[in-house]
């Protein structure tokens, strides 16, 4: 789990990356499907409010925030660039996280 980690924080979370991991594929299928589109930005924004760091819970974006350098830099898709970004930050972290990335790959991997 996360440095310090919340049940409540954990759980906002995880229902979000249920969402995308759950309709992202469907909304690809089926473009033309509101309520399965509707649904994406709506987790998209929970994801990136502090909604769900409330309490204190630990939450880093640096991946993120990176990433928006090398997008600008490159002018490549934001979400591409993630994609490219996050193998490498997950290796560099994962000494001091190794705890944290495991409880998450083992809810979705």
């Amino acid at each position: 789990m996360p440095e310090k980690s919340l049940p409540m924080n954990d759980a906002i979370r995880e229902a979000v990356m249920k969402v995308v991991v759950e309709l992202l594929p469907k909304a690809l299928v089926h473009p033309g499907d509101i309520d399965v589109r509707s649904q994406l930005p709506a987790a998209s924004t929970i994801a990136s409010s502090d909604l769900s760091r409330l309490g204190g819970a630990a939450g880093s974006m640096t991946c993120h925030g990176i990433e928006h350098a090398i997008s600008g830099y490159y002018d490549i898709n934001h979400g591409a660039g993630l994609a490219a970004l996050l193998p490498v930050w997950m290796k560099q972290f994962l000494p001091a996280r190794r705890r944290g990335l495991h409880y998450w790959v083992k809810r979705f991997w």
